[in-house]
């Protein structure tokens, strides 16, 4: 089962501001409240890999994370191709004046023996989920947290 979501949120500072947080993996613990653990913890590009370990959706998910995109201060895509969720998350820096606008474009896979529920109960958990990773992301960068 596939759901695709979109999220939006504004930042109030610099796209290069934002992308700091993005691109350097050891920053995901501040605004990834659903990580448990991250190794390597470095600076990304394109090409980089490294392994996770999350709580989606409610279930723990050990991930192979790839970045397939990444134009600095503006995109970053990531993959990840291992676990009973799979995900292609998007993020793109569109800026706005002094604010920065992040959209998050994110392709859930879910394993249909992993869950129970119905397409629509996917969207809306990941939503919530994805929302939440944005509304830290804009208190770490807002707040310049380290």
């Amino acid at each position: 089962m596939t759901v695709s979501v979109v999220s939006r949120i504004s930042v109030e500072a610099k796209p290069r501001a934002i992308f700091k947080y993005l691109a350097d993996s050891s920053y995901h613990f501040l605004w990834n409240p659903h990580l448990h653990s991250l190794e390597p913890a470095n600076k990304l590009k394109l090409g980089s890999k490294y392994k996770t370990s999350s709580v989606l959706l409610g279930v723990r998910v050990s991930g192979k994370n790839a970045v397939t995109g990444f134009v600095a201060d503006k995109e970053l895509q990531i993959e990840n191709v291992a676990g009973t969720i799979s995900y292609i998350v998007n993020y793109k820096l569109h800026p706005q004046g002094e604010d920065t606008q992040v959209v998050c474009t994110t392709e859930v896979t879910a394993d249909g023996n992993a869950f129970a529920f119905t397409k629509p109960l996917l969207r809306l958990l990941a939503r919530r989920e994805l929302q939440s990773d944005l509304k830290a992301l804009k208190i770490a960068v807002e707040n310049k947290l380290s």
